[in-house]
């Protein structure tokens, strides 16, 4: 598991954390401001060949985990909303999801 916080390259406060599921297939939780400047936190599976991450819609596991509208995004609360959520129940979700 590997967690990074830092600024896209727009200049808005990111935070994502990376969960190996098996050899072929990762997890990441991603919080992020979105264009109508709420806060969104996502979890998302992908299929892992190689150096490629791919994510195939209504085949892979997608979860929208919580949006809000804070005043300002910053590393504060993008790291206050990033850090909310239990890490071992997500993945038991995505293991289910994939038959893992």
């Amino acid at each position: 598991m590997s967690t990074y916080v830092r600024k896209d390259v727009r200049g808005n406060w990111k935070a994502e954390t990376d969960f190996p599921l098996s050899d072929t297939k990762r997890l990441k939780l991603s919080t992020s401001k979105v264009s109508t400047g709420h806060l969104v936190t996502t979890l998302t599976g992908c299929t892992v060949d190689g150096i490629w991450e791919t994510h195939e819609l209504h085949k892979d596991f997608y979860k929208r985990l919580e949006v809000s509208k804070p005043g300002r995004v910053t590393e504060k609360a993008v790291t206050e909303q990033h850090n909310k959520f239990n890490i071992n129940d997500l993945v038991t979700e995505a293991k289910t999801f994939y038959k893992l």
